[in-house]
């Protein structure tokens, strides 16, 4: 049974998640690309980048484009910075190649692409773009909405958890350690008729999550397999 509750944590985790930043500020580039959006989906960050056929910026008067593999997303959540490198490249249709050149539209035209990383962590809210070639395209400041997590909080000694685990006695509340090497901590404790599966630590913390954070609530009695994550 415990396991079971540990299992339904992490499937709770993986909730559905999107976010999107329209037309976002941009602090700084060295061309005349516009960036369109950044979506945050639940495995990615997906920068579109538009611009038309004339050959903007210092796009080549051949009318081609290409996108280096090198390119990167740095950002930081105040804790960490973190780098991500080019994970794929699409036109919206279909996925590309990099270091290829690709035939842009005529004049009249725009072209989109999609620059797809690997999802940020909450509460990074700046990004920088470099494709890190001689040359390449830039843009620094890149700002998009991605609210930092925001938890309900027990304040809670690990012996008054402890104590609440033996008084409630049903064979589910308990403390719970992950057999990996991250060596995730979670507390199961019962208020009233729900089960509260509180954060009590991990062995590299980014600050995001503090002891005593309520990760997922789930109800009992009549209101058996409804939760909510936190």
């Amino acid at each position: 049974m415990r396991r079971f509750v540990l299992s339904l944590l992490f499937l709770m985790s993986l909730s559905s998640f999107g976010q999107r930043t329209d037309a976002p500020y941009v602090a700084s580039q060295n061309n005349k690309i516009k960036v369109k959006y950044v979506d945050i989906t639940d495995k990615a960050t997906i920068v579109s980048i538009v611009f038309n056929g004339k050959g903007d910026g210092f796009w080549t008067p051949v009318h081609t484009v290409s996108i280096s593999s090198n390119a990167t997303l740095v950002t930081s959540d105040g804790y960490n910075e973190y780098t991500f490198p080019i994970r794929e490249l699409s036109d919206g249709t279909k996925q590309l190649a990099f270091d290829q050149y690709y035939s842009v539209p005529g004049r009249k035209n725009t072209y989109c692409l999609k620059l797809i990383f690997d999802k940020i962590p909450a509460g990074c809210t700046s990004l920088d773009l470099n494709e890190n070639v001689s040359g390449g395209w830039i843009w620094r400041g890149v700002k998009i909405t991605n609210p930092a997590c925001s938890t309900p909080h027990k304040y809670l000694s690990e012996s008054e958890i402890k104590n609440m685990i033996i008084d409630s006695n049903d064979g589910i509340c308990g403390i719970y350690e992950g057999v990996d090497e991250q060596g995730y901590k979670l507390a199961c404790v019962k208020e009233d008729d729900e089960y509260l599966l509180l954060f009590m630590g991990v062995k590299n913390n980014d600050g995001r999550w503090y002891k005593g954070d309520v990760k997922a609530e789930l109800r009992s009695s009549a209101s058996a397999g409804l939760f909510k994550a936190t």
